[in-house]
């Protein structure tokens, strides 16, 4: 019996790369695995592939996540960019910014405020939010990405007190490069000339489902191919300069 054997995960994003590899990964550890998506053909071939459930969900829409049933565990995969190609200052358009904030921020917010009371009434929970290296870096390939990523690293952080007091553990998982759909071409052939590969969705998956097992709340997880997950160490901010009276 697998360590997660009794527990139901939802895969938000769960039709293809990071989120489908995540999908057969908790299943394999025994979960009851939800697949949401956007994409029903695609994921509901996946919830069958690892018997579990799909649920139609567009994670921008507040409405269709009324038809997600209570879960224990939660990974909010589902994310775009504003194009796979290096933006132009042409791309930075408001309309362009509204959609990429929409998935990638307005999308994992709308599935911890549904999430939380459910998982609280089952006695506690956890979720994973997936961030990006492009979150900690100026990026400009793509400043609308780095900025979703930077505030779901930061609201990861910022939301594990109070999402402590339903019993809900929240960490986030900033890979690097990874070999999917959203791998831009000339990105992968950087990292080729340089003897650098791109993490493997299942490497992804896996340092998912362990942050799901752990204990961790709070923590910024940081994964590049060949080293194992790493807690991302934070510095403190600058104080102000104490004041003496005579």
């Amino acid at each position: 019996m697998g360590t997660l054997a009794g527990r139901t995960a939802l895969v938000a994003g769960g039709a293809n790369g990071i989120g489908a590899a995540t999908a057969r990964v908790l299943a394999a550890r025994g979960a009851t695995v939800v697949v949401g998506d956007r994409e029903h053909e695609r994921g509901a071939a996946v919830a069958t592939e690892v018997g579990g459930r799909f649920v139609p969900l567009d994670v921008t829409d507040p409405a269709a996540w009324a038809a997600v049933e209570p879960v224990d565990l939660a990974y909010l995969s589902a994310g775009v960019m504003t194009r796979l190609d290096p933006v132009t200052l042409a791309d930075l358009t408001p309309a362009n910014w509204e959609r990429v904030r929409a998935v990638n921020v307005d999308g994992a917010l709308h599935g911890v405020f549904h999430l939380v009371p459910g998982m609280r009434a089952r006695g506690g929970g956890a979720i994973v939010l997936t961030g990006s290296l492009a979150g900690f870096v100026a990026f400009p390939d793509d400043p609308f990405y780095a900025a979703a990523k930077a505030s779901l690293i930061s609201l990861g952080r910022s939301l594990a007190g109070p999402l402590g007091e339903a019993g809900v553990r929240i960490n986030v998982i900033c890979p690097g490069e990874v070999d999917t759909a959203m791998l831009p071409a000339q990105r992968a052939s950087f990292l080729a000339s340089r003897g650098y590969r791109p993490l493997r969705p299942e490497e992804v998956a896996a340092a998912v489902a362990d942050t799901l097992e752990g204990d961790d709340t709070g923590q910024v997880f940081t994964l590049v191919a060949g080293r194992p997950r790493e807690p991302y160490p934070f510095g403190g901010v600058p104080r102000p300069v104490r004041e003496t009276q005579d």
